[in-house]
């Protein structure tokens, strides 16, 4: 239908239909995938000709059409849309955009036509996928094959006039919890492209496709850390977006509204320190919210005291918004939360005590940070004030930072161990002793380091493969291993014991790669001993 604007051997918008009507609206745009490529480029589009040149004659309209239907599945979901532009954006940032996304589109082309020489989907690793090219920033992709079952009645010849790809990926709504923000272990690899396509973080994507074989790759990479549920309750937004939360009830004297998305943002961020939820309290609400009204009308921020209505057994934080361009967005935003959880750094969990006492406003941050993760409190209440410039947190019963002592520090503040990559440090820092301890029996073998960028590598791998039948097959640069429970082989003879016997403190932070049940560890790894024991291992 638009092949007379092209020559037919380019056919950058071909005229075949898609049986399957999944039209697009974005930005008031109709993009209808059933009429294959509607707003088709001029035929001297040098984007068309490339992508045609780099993975076939319909790499162009796949793009386009893919891009189109991600940007509608996000536009559902309140989330900002791919290959955008901002609004204020100058020319030169325009035509940089439009080069990275173009350049996005036919590294994705030639990886499909890579796939397809191949024969098999294979995923490259986290270095292979960072753009060197643009301030070395990490990307990632999303592989699929498509075949008869995936899309009935479409023959191979039509896939890449349809938004398939696209449709397989919202799919995996299914293996998404957006109760917990994590995803399903009954299909891993659905619920993970689901949470890609939607997460906020990423800002540009390209498509290719070459025979059955089809790739998205995103900028920057969602995922990531892999499994940490607080990152994820900030980049996939629910159907209907941050704003989906119960009607506001008329006449309370708090936000109901602002305090779900609120108390889910600080039990995240409580859970990363292995403290348990808080539960609303609302006459706790009422009070926080009254306080900060009142800080809007002094217009500074302060602390409440007793003779405000603070009870006894509430701490509080304060947090004001001094970017004005937020506060309209305050009430749908994690910045108090992320301010308040940032003081972990003036904190110090070796001698459980504010790192800089004598500095007031160190002393502060590391305050409001050990009353949002203290873990004997229960409930909570929220306010924030009409602006959005000012919000407040009263967290009781019982009451943070109290008694201040180090014992209790050190009962009520557990120390995260999920760096910004998702790796367990603990979980490495403990096993690396347990290990130089067999090492150091041996004289020949000098002590072990933990290589960070490794352990980063391995955790991708055992957070998307575990448990699954097919994780030999899948990866060949880790060895040839099912890591249910993190065993090791540590006696002579071909005697094994397991994780949870060797290795019983190792999973008391219960992280993300910490796993405590005892299996059969005979299928596999009978090297591992001698591994541990090599002199030239570092």
């Amino acid at each position: 239908m638009y092949s007379s604007d092209y020559p037919v051997e380019g056919c950058y918008c071909c005229d075949e239909y898609d049986p399957v009507d999944d039209g697009a609206d974005v930005n008031g745009k109709r993009y209808d995938i059933y009429q294959a490529c509607v707003d088709p480029e001029p035929a001297t589009d040098e984007a068309a000709k490339a992508l045609a040149a780099d993975g076939g004659a319909y790499q162009y309209c796949f793009n386009k059409i893919n891009v189109a239907m991600h940007n509608k599945y996000r536009g559902e979901h309140k989330t900002a849309l791919l290959n955008t532009d901002k609004t204020d954006a100058t020319k030169t940032e325009k035509a940089a955009l439009k080069a990275r996304v173009e350049k996005l589109a036919r590294k994705a082309a030639a990886r499909a036509k890579a796939l397809e020489g191949l024969g098999e989907l294979k995923e490259l690793t986290a270095a292979e996928l960072v753009d060197t090219e643009n301030g070395n920033r990490q990307c990632a992709e999303s592989l699929r094959k498509l075949d008869g079952a995936s899309a009935p009645g479409l023959d191979e010849k039509n896939y890449a006039n349809s938004a398939l790809l696209s449709k397989i990926f919202y799919a995996g709504a299914g293996s998404y919890d957006f109760a917990t923000h994590s995803v399903k272990t009954t299909d891993t690899q659905a619920g993970l492209q689901f949470a890609q396509l939607l997460w906020a973080a990423s800002t540009e994507v390209g498509f290719g496709i070459s025979g059955k074989f089809v790739v998205a790759r995103y900028c920057v990479a969602g995922n990531t850390p892999l499994g940490n549920q607080y990152e994820y309750a900030k980049n996939v937004a629910d159907e209907g977006g941050w704003e989906k939360c119960p009607k506001q009830i008329p006449g309370l004297p708090f936000d109901n509204c602002f305090n779900t998305r609120a108390l889910t943002a600080a039990n995240l961020r409580r859970g990363q320190a292995l403290a348990g939820a808080l539960k609303l309290d609302t006459d706790y609400a009422a009070g926080a919210q009254t306080w900060a009204d009142e800080l809007e009308k002094r217009g500074s921020i302060a602390a409440s005291s007793k003779s405000d209505g603070r009870p006894d057994g509430c701490a509080e934080n304060v947090f004001e918004q001094t970017d004005s361009s937020k506060r309209a967005d305050s009430a749908i935003r994690d910045d108090a939360t992320d301010a308040w959880y940032a003081g972990n750094a003036d904190y110090d969990f070796t001698t459980y005590r504010p790192k800089s006492p004598d500095n007031q406003l160190s002393l502060q941050r590391s305050n409001m940070y050990t009353q949002l993760v203290w873990k004997a409190s229960t409930k909570a209440g929220f306010g924030i004030s009409k602006e959005g410039r000012f919000i407040v947190m009263w967290i009781c019963d019982t009451k943070g930072n109290e008694p201040d002592t180090a014992a209790s520090f050190q009962a009520n503040v557990i120390k995260n161990c999920i760096n910004a990559d998702g790796v367990n440090t603990c979980f490495n820092d403990l096993n690396l002793k347990v290990v130089n301890e067999f090492r150091k029996a041996h004289a020949e073998a000098p002590p072990l380091t933990v290589d960070l960028a490794k352990a980063k590598e391995l955790q991708f791998l055992v957070d998307k493969y575990v448990g699954k039948d097919d994780f030999v097959k899948k990866t060949n640069d880790v060895p040839d291993f099912r890591p249910k429970s993190f065993q090791w082989e540590i006696g002579t003879g071909g005697k094994a014991q397991g994780a949870s016997a060797v290795f019983s403190d190792a999973c008391t932070y219960g992280a993300a790669g910490c796993y405590t049940e005892a299996a059969d560890i005979s299928e596999g790894f009978p090297d591992w001993y001698y591994r541990l024991k090599t002199k030239d291992s570092t």
